[in-house]
């Protein structure tokens, strides 16, 4: 399977030629934010470090729709908006609530010697690969040490 940057490329050019300049400079961005993260790890990028950084670009999204509202900009928590829509396209579909929880209620039962929520975390989070969010997982996680 290609690179996500690869496949972004073919996607850029799409949107330009369909004159759909905020799309095209939306993929831009999702591309520039991905080729940034393989310089600093001087290597290609994994489908999971990949998933993880377009995560990333959103929850920055989500953060700053937050801040745009408080502020009562609107204008431009709706730009930020569209930019998650375009993000989420490159995710994969999220697991439900029932099937997180069964696979993490399994992670600590594997490990329950292991009681440190961050070695939880980190090894139910390599179990799911990307199909969840961090925070859906910690809540779990938390729910369950208790």
């Amino acid at each position: 399977m290609d690179s996500l940057i690869k496949r972004l490329d073919p996607e850029i050019l799409n949107a330009l030629k369909a004159h759909d300049s905020k799309k095209a400079g939306v993929l831009r961005l999702l591309k520039s934010a991905l080729h940034d993260e393989e310089i600093i790890k001087r290597a290609e990028l994994t489908p999971e470090d990949e998933i993880k950084i377009v995560r990333k670009e959103v929850k920055k999204r989500v953060d700053a729709i937050e801040k745009f509202k408080a502020g009562n900009r609107l204008d431009l928590a709706e730009v930020e908006e569209y930019e998650i829509n375009c993000f989420k396209e490159y995710l994969p579909a999220e697991m439900s609530v029932e099937e997180l929880r069964a696979i993490v209620e399994q992670v600590v039962k594997e490990n329950s010697e292991v009681k440190d929520f961050g070695k939880i975390m980190k090894l139910a989070m390599e179990r799911l690969g990307g199909k969840a969010g961090g925070d859906k997982v910690a809540g779990i996680i938390k729910e369950l040490l208790k």
